[in-house]
């Protein structure tokens, strides 16, 4: 039995649910439905999070989230994103323009 590593996938997803509960109005009631890393490149993780949550009337809605997040696979117990533009809020699924605009927002296209 050796120990166990955290993987830079692993991190990514966490990370991105957690990016989530911040944006909602009562992360209290956060209940996530799935989380699924749909895209990599490098280091950057595009990972698409489904949420059940109260919103401010107290009805519970689900929500789905597009999360770049930047794991460094020397630390993968470490992550970064963009303040401004990591957790976008998208259809379910999410578009291929949705995609592709987080992408740009996320610079995931630069060297």
């Amino acid at each position: 039995m050796g120990s166990s590593k955290i993987s830079p996938e692993s991190t990514a997803k966490s990370a991105a649910e957690e990016l989530v509960k911040d944006t909602l109005k009562s992360p209290s009631t956060a209940n996530f439905i799935d989380t699924e890393v749909i895209g990599k490149k490098d280091e950057l993780f595009m990972v698409k999070v489904t949420v059940d949550a109260q919103n401010s009337f107290g009805a519970m809605i689900r929500g789905c989230f597009l999360v770049v997040v930047e794991v460094n696979a020397s630390k993968p117990n470490r992550y970064s994103y963009s303040p401004d533009f990591a957790v976008q809020e998208v259809s379910n699924p999410p578009t291929d323009r949705e995609i592709i605009v987080v992408k740009l927002l996320n610079n995931w296209n630069s060297s």
